[in-house]
C-alpha cells in the first residue's frame, strides 16, 4: 500500500511539476543562470507571475516575468508601446517599453492586448531577449509558472 501511495505521489508530481534549468542572465537578479527552478504546469497566468515557454524562434523554454495581460489598454507609437492603468488592472502608473523595429509594426494599431496573450520582460532588461524583441507570448506557449527555486539547495525556496 506504501508503495501505491508512493507511486501516486511520484505520478501526481511528474503531471503537475517539471524542472527547470536556468540558463543566462535575463532574470538576474532574481534567478542566476545555473540555477534550477520548479514549474507548476497547470496555473492561472497573474500579472507579475515569473513564467516559462517555449520560444517559437529560439525553440528552447524561456523564463520572464509577465507584464502586460489580455485586455490591458494599450498604446504602440514610434517604437514604444505603452501600458495605460485604468480600474481594471493593478498597474500603478503608466509603463514605457522600447520595441525592436518590426515588432512596434506588428503591434501598431493595438488598443488591447488580444486574448491569451501576454508581454513578458526579463527582470535584467538590459540582457533580456523578450516581448521586446520578439513580441508577445501566446497562451499556448506558456508552459510552467516558477513556484520554487530547487538549486543551488543553499538558495532553495520561493521565487517572487
Amino acid at each position: 500500500m506504501l508503495w501505491g501511495l508512493l507511486g501516486c505521489l511520484v505520478l501526481g508530481m511528474v503531471y503537475q511539476f517539471d524542472y527547470h534549468p536556468v540558463k543566462g542572465r535575463s532574470m538576474s537578479p532574481t534567478i542566476e543562470s545555473g540555477e534550477g527552478v520548479l514549474l507548476k504546469k497547470h496555473f492561472n497566468v497573474t500579472r507579475y507571475d515569473l513564467v516559462a515557454f517555449r520560444s517559437r524562434s529560439e525553440d528552447k523554454l524561456l523564463v520572464k516575468r509577465v507584464i502586460g495581460m489580455p485586455g490591458d489598454r494599450v498604446i504602440v507609437s514610434d517604437h514604444q508601446l505603452m501600458f495605460i492603468p485604468d480600474n481594471g488592472t493593478n498597474l500603478g502608473t503608466t509603463l514605457t517599453f522600447e520595441l525592436k523595429e518590426e515588432v512596434a509594426q506588428r503591434l501598431k494599431g493595438l488598443t488591447t492586448l488580444p486574448e491569451a496573450h501576454y508581454f513578458v520582460v526579463g527582470d535584467n532588461q538590459a540582457l533580456s531577449n523578450d516581448s521586446r524583441h520578439f513580441g508577445l507570448v501566446e497562451a499556448d506557449q506558456l508552459t510552467g509558472q516558477v513556484v520554487l527555486r530547487l538549486a543551488p539547495l543553499k538558495k532553495a525556496g520561493l521565487v517572487h
